[in-house]
């Protein structure tokens, strides 16, 4: 995961900085989401349970402009993931706020979440967890509304089914409607 995220973010900066200055736009985004996560699941310590899962969904944005240099931006993301370590399929979702700086056609900015995720097993849900978290954004949004994003999960424990510590990372491509 910190190889793709590391080059993803060198080609957007490079990308961005490179291309004439335009500010955000206000509008709706819709993109196409992949989506990474590495999991430590216990009910106390140590750790009883690892899982890394992969997977595809959708996203969507709303883009509210404070002025030329900010920008504030509810979202909500959902993929469908795949766990070979739990021979299992995952659902997760994630919904929050991110603030983001633009520097020309790129941001950077700070993500504040609520995710939840679920276990699936023979089609039904056996697990659940869910919680608030903490993130990083980093895009790239060009005049004609087409839109590259990665999100970085901070550590974060999720809650109340099971103590889980959960990193994770979303890659989403799409489109903006001014």
């Amino acid at each position: 995961m910190g190889s793709l995220s590391s080059r993803c973010a060198a080609l957007l900066l490079a990308g961005g900085l490179s291309v004439g200055h335009a500010d955000p736009q206000a509008g709706f985004g819709l993109a196409l989401a992949f989506s990474e996560h590495h999991a430590d699941v216990s009910f106390n310590p140590p750790v009883f349970e690892r899982y890394n899962s992969h997977g595809m969904g959708l996203a969507g944005d709303a883009q509210f402009v404070i002025n030329p240099q900010w920008s504030l931006n509810p979202y909500l993301q959902w993929a469908y993931e795949y766990s070979h370590d739990e021979a299992a399929s995952l659902i997760n979702a994630s919904g929050g706020l991110t603030l983001r700086h633009w520097w020309n056609n790129v941001y950077l900015g700070p993500v504040l979440e609520y995710d939840v995720e679920g276990l699936l097993q023979n089609r039904r849900i056996v697990r659940s967890s869910f919680g608030p978290g903490l993130g990083l954004g980093l895009g790239y949004e060009s005049v004609q509304g087409l839109t590259l994003g990665l999100q970085l999960d901070a550590p974060q424990a999720l809650y109340f089914s099971r103590n889980q510590q959960r990193t994770g990372a979303w890659l989403t491509l799409g489109y903006r409607w001014h």
